[in-house]
This record gives C-alpha cells, sequence and structure tokens, in this order.
C-alpha cells in the first residue's frame, strides 16, 4: 500500500476508517485530543520553533524567543487546524505580526522563508532541516506543544502493519505511558 500524507488527525482517522492507510502517524495538542477511538503509541513530544533567514528583524543574543520579541514579522502559515497554525494564529493575536501567505501544503514553508517572503512556526523536528539549508531557528517560549504518536485500529491490522506496530512498541521509549 501506498503511504498518504494527511493534513490533520481527522484525515489520518478518516485514512484510517477506509483503509486507504493502516497505520497513521498524528500529531495532537496533548493525549486527551488524540483520536481516543484509535489505539495509540506516543512516540514524542514536540515543542514549536521559529524559522528564518539571517536578515530577518529578530532580537540578537536569545535563544527563546518571547511573544513580545516578535514584531512586524510577516509569517508564513500553514493550513488552519493544524498545531503550527495555532501557534502562527497565537502569535498575530498577540502582536502585530501578520500571515503574508498561507500554503496548503507544509512542504513549502522553508522554500518560502529562504526566498524571503516571511518567517514561520514549524514543529522542532524541521531543525535538522533547517539548519541544513542554512536557516535560522529559535525555539518559541509558548506553552503549545503536541504529542506525536503513532495510531491505527486494531481490528484492522494485517501481519505486516501488526508486525510494524510491535517493532515500534518494542523501540519506543513512551511505551509504557
Amino acid at each position: 500500500m501506498d503511504g498518504c500524507a494527511a493534513p490533520s488527525p481527522d484525515d489520518v482517522r478518516e485514512a484510517l476508517r477506509r483503509g486507504v492507510a493502516e497505520v497513521g502517524v498524528v500529531a495532537t495538542r496533548g493525549q486527551t485530543e488524540a483520536l481516543t477511538d484509535l489505539e495509540r503509541l506516543p512516540l514524542e513530544t514536540q515543542s514549536f520553533v521559529l524559522v528564518a533567514r539571517d536578515d530577518a528583524m529578530l532580537p540578537g543574543g536569545i535563544e527563546d524567543l518571547e511573544m513580545s520579541d516578535l514584531r512586524r514579522l510577516p509569517l508564513v502559515a500553514g493550513q488552519p487546524g493544524t498545531g503550527m497554525r495555532r501557534v502562527a494564529d497565537a502569535i498575530v493575536a498577540a502582536t502585530d505580526c501578520r500571515i503574508v501567505v498561507e500554503i496548503e501544503h507544509r512542504e513549502g514553508l522553508l522554500p518560502l522563508v529562504l526566498s524571503g517572503v516571511g518567517e514561520a512556526v514549524v514543529a522542532d523536528s524541521w531543525r535538522p532541516l533547517a539548519d541544513a539549508v542554512g536557516l535560522q531557528v529559535r525555539r518559541l517560549a509558548v506553552e503549545d506543544q503536541f504529542d506525536v504518536a503513532l495510531v491505527w485500529q486494531t481490528h484492522r491490522l494485517s501481519p505486516a502493519a501488526a508486525a510494524f506496530v510491535g517493532v515500534a512498541e518494542e523501540r519506543t521509549p513512551f511505551a509504557g505511558e
């Protein structure tokens, strides 16, 4: 079965329900939001960072950016309903920053930042890629974070998918939570 990309946890649930996928990876705002009708294996918790070009108007000498440090930034943002968008919307609400581009596919965020269109809020897991292409990556001092988990419908797993989940359970430090 070919993999599929789903922009939201609800889209992952629908792909599992329809049999388009057997196992999915979701990022939710804590375990309470985590698709309670599915089996769940916690993988990690991630925070958010701001990625920007070196010429962005960010304060120097600090690693963690507070909302008050963000002034007049043009933001490139993903679709409403995602964690990255939720944090971008909170920045816009608390500051004079504005969303200048809303994109459907998050893969387009870094190229837009690289070309100077604006800065972007992304998950900390994007740090290695952003570093590799020469962007600065600064932690955002926001309480918002998300839990990443493997999800599936128990009764619909093929032997191969069940084996995959089993290996993931053995190798995941959060498996007992």
